[in-house]
C-alpha cells in the first residue's frame, strides 16, 4: 500500500482536486507501476468519468499481465478541501492458457493452425496476443486461399487450480469462401492485347488465388518488359458470387534507342572515336513482338552489325522464337556472318531453358598472308538462365544467372574439327540500406577447336565489358572478366558509381593460323553518373587501364531512350 500525498492547490480548485493517491492489495505489480498507468495524479480534478477510466486502465494494464479475472475498486472521500483517492486491486489468480481448439475448420487442421500461434500451452493469457494470433492465422488464411475467413474465440472455459486459473479456449473458424480465380480483369494495357497478358498467366478455371499465385502473376508480367510497373493483383467476389482477379499495369514507351560514344586517346596524340547504336522496337502490334537492329564500330575499319527478330508463343505453344542476323568485319583480316535460331520455354519460378542452332561463315578478307581461311561452323546450343533481380534497368537486388554449352562442326578446305563453347554470366545486387547498391558481376567464355582461327577468338575491352581500355582491344580463346560496381542512387534510375574491373584472356599456340600463346591480366578502374532526363538515360563515364593517366583515360557517353 503506497499514499501519494498532494501539492498546494489554489481556492478555485478546491473541492474537485484530488489531494492524495492510494493504492492497496497489489501484489504481483508494484505500486509505482500502477501509479504511473493510474494516470490521475494529485492537484488534477476528480470527477467520476476520469475515475472510471483512471480504473479501467489499471485493470487492462493486469490484463496484459495474464490477470484476466483482476478487478479495481476506486473510491473517494473528501478531507477539507481535498479529494483522497483509494483504489483497490483484487488481482485474483492469474490465468494459464491449457488447451486450445478450433471448431469449423475444414481445410486447414489443428496442426496447421497451432504452428502459426505465439500464444503456447502454459502460457499467460494475454489478450492482445490472442489478437495478434488470430491476425497471423487469417493470414495464414489468405495464403491458402481464403480471403474471406474468419476466425474469434468462441468460449474461454475456466477451471480453478491451487496457484492459478486454467483456461481452454475454443475458436470458432469461417473459412468463407475458397477463392478460386473464375474471371480476369486487366486495366492499363491501352497497347497490349488482352491475350498476351492472359497467355503468359495461363490461368486455368478454379486456380487458387492466394499470395504465392499473385506474386507468381506479377513476376511473369514484369519479366514481359511491357510495363513500367505492375501492380499486385487482388482478388474480390463479384455480385454472383464469382472470384474476379483485378491486375492492373501501366505500359511504357515499347521503343527503345541506346546510344554510345567513346573516346579512346592515342599515346602520340588525336584518337579514335567509337560508337554504338542499339535500337529495339517492342511490342509490336500489342502482340509482344521485337524487332532490333544494333551497330557498334569500334574502329575506322571495324565493325559490327546484328538484326533480330523475337516471336513470342510460336504457334500458340508457350515456347519463344528469335532469328538473327550477326555481322562482324575485322580490319582487312575477315568478315563473319552469322545464322542464329534460339528457342525459349519458360520453367519453374525464374528459370528459362533455351536450345538454339546456329550457321557462320568466315570469309578471309584482303589482307596478304592472311592466316583466316574460308570457312563453314554448325553449333547446336542449350542455356539455362534465372533472374531475381527487382528491376532490369536499376537493380537494387536480386541475382542473374546464365550458362550455356555449345557443341558444333567446323569445315575448313575439306577437314573438320569439333567445336566446343561455353559461357558463363552472374550478377549480383545488394543494397546494405539508405541509397547504396553493390553490383557484382562475373562473366567468362570458353572456345576449344583444333582448326582454331583468328576469327573464333572472343573479343574484351571497351564500355561494356573492361572498362579503361580500347574497345575490343584484347582477343582469345578463353576470356573472363569481373566487375565491382558501388552504386549511390540519388532518385529514380539515377545513381553516381565508382567501379573497379579485372581481366583475363588466354590465347592458344595455334601457330599456323598465325595465334601465338599468352595470358594476360589486366585491371580497369574508374567512376561516372548516370542521370535520368527528358531525353533518356544519360551516362557518362571516366575509366583508366593500368598505367593512364587522365590524358589517356577512356571517356564513355551513353544515352539510352525509349520511345
Amino acid at each position: 500500500m503506497a499514499v501519494i500525498a498532494g501539492r498546494s492547490v489554489t481556492a478555485a480548485q478546491e473541492g474537485t482536486v484530488i489531494g492524495s493517491i492510494e493504492i492497496r492489495g497489489n501484489a504481483a505489480i508494484a505500486t509505482n507501476d500502477l501509479l504511473a498507468v493510474f494516470g490521475l495524479q494529485p492537484g488534477d480534478r476528480c470527477d467520476s468519468t476520469a475515475l472510471t477510466a483512471s480504473a479501467g486502465r489499471l485493470e487492462a494494464f493486469y490484463r496484459d499481465q495474464g490477470f484476466l479475472f483482476v478487478r479495481a475498486i476506486p473510491d473517494s472521500r473528501q478531507l477539507d478541501s481535498l479529494v483522497h483517492l483509494a483504489v483497490t486491486i483484487e488481482e485474483d489468480l492469474p490465468a494459464v492458457v491449457d488447451s486450445m481448439t478450433f471448431a469449423g475448420n475444414h481445410h486447414l487442421g489443428q496442426e496447421d493452425l497451432v504452428p502459426v500461434m505465439d500464444v503456447r500451452s502454459g502460457d499467460r493469457f494475454v489478450e492482445t496476443l490472442v489478437e495478434q494470433d488470430i491476425e497471423a492465422l487469417l493470414a495464414l488464411y489468405e495464403r491458402r486461399g481464403f480471403p474471406t475467413a474468419r476466425i474469434s474465440v468462441a468460449a474461454i472455459d475456466p477451471l480453478r487450480m491451487e496457484t492459478h486459473v486454467s483456461l481452454k479456449i475454443r475458436f470458432e473458424v469461417d473459412e468463407g469462401v475458397e477463392a478460386t480465380v473464375d474471371e480476369i480483369l486487366l486495366e492499363g494495357n491501352k497497347v497490349t492485347k488482352d491475350e498476351v497478358i492472359l497467355r503468359e498467366i495461363g490461368p486455368k478455371t478454379g486456380d487458387l488465388f492466394n499470395d504465392a499465385y499473385a506474386a507468381r502473376v506479377r513476376r511473369i508480367l514484369e519479366r514481359l518488359r511491357l510495363f513500367t510497373s505492375v501492380e499486385t493483383p487482388q482478388f474480390f467476389l463479384s455480385g454472383e458470387n464469382r472470384g474476379v482477379m483485378l491486375i492492373r499495369v501501366r505500359e511504357g514507351n515499347p521503343n527503345r534507342f541506346d546510344g554510345l560514344i567513346g573516346y579512346n586517346p592515342a599515346q602520340q596524340g588525336g584518337g579514335v572515336l567509337t560508337g554504338l547504336a542499339d535500337v529495339q522496337f517492342g511490342n509490336l502490334f500489342g502482340t509482344g513482338r521485337r524487332l532490333s537492329v544494333r551497330w557498334m564500330r569500334e574502329s575506322s575499319t571495324s565493325q559490327d552489325l546484328a538484326l533480330r527478330y523475337f516471336e513470342p508463343w510460336v504457334a500458340s505453344f508457350p515456347v519463344h522464337a528469335e532469328v538473327a542476323f550477326l555481322q562482324r568485319k575485322q580490319d582487312s583480316t575477315f568478315i563473319n556472318r552469322t545464322y542464329q535460331a534460339e528457342f525459349t520455354v519458360s520453367l519453374a519460378g525464374d528459370a528459362e531453358g533455351a536450345l538454339s542452332v546456329e550457321q557462320t561463315q568466315t570469309v578471309p578478307g584482303e589482307k596478304t598472308q592472311n592466316p583466316v581461311p574460308s570457312s563453314t561452323q554448325w553449333n547446336i546450343g542449350a542455356s539455362l538462365s534465372y533472374d531475381t533481380r527487382d528491376n532490369t534497368v536499376t537493380p537494387t537486388g536480386g541475382v542473374l544467372y546464365a550458362t550455356g554449352y555449345e557443341l558444333g562442326r567446323k569445315s575448313v578446305a575439306g577437314a573438320a574439327s569439333e567445336t566446343r563453347r561455353l559461357s558463363f554470366e552472374l550478377e549480383v545486387y545488394y543494397s546494405p540500406g539508405g541509397r547504396r547498391v553493390i553490383a557484382a558481376l562475373v562473366r567468362g567464355r570458353d572456345f576449344s577447336s583444333s582448326l582454331m582461327a583468328q576469327s573464333d577468338l572472343f573479343r574484351l575491352g571497351g564500355a561494356t565489358t573492361l572498362r579503361g581500355y580500347r574497345e575490343n582491344q584484347f582477343q582469345g580463346s578463353r576470356i573472363g572478366w569481373a566487375s565491382l560496381e558501388y552504386r549511390f542512387l540519388t532518385g529514380g534510375r539515377s545513381y553516381f558509381y565508382g567501379f573497379l574491373d579485372g581481366g583475363y584472356v588466354a590465347v592458344p599456340d595455334r601457330p599456323a593460323a598465325g595465334l601465338i600463346p599468352a595470358e594476360l591480366t589486366r585491371l580497369g578502374y574508374g567512376a561516372g553518373a548516370r542521370m535520368e532526363t527528358a531525353l533518356g538515360l544519360i551516362t557518362v563515364g571516366l575509366a583508366f587501364g593500368e598505367g593512364d593517366t587522365f590524358r589517356t583515360a577512356k571517356l564513355h557517353f551513353r544515352l539510352s531512350n525509349e520511345f
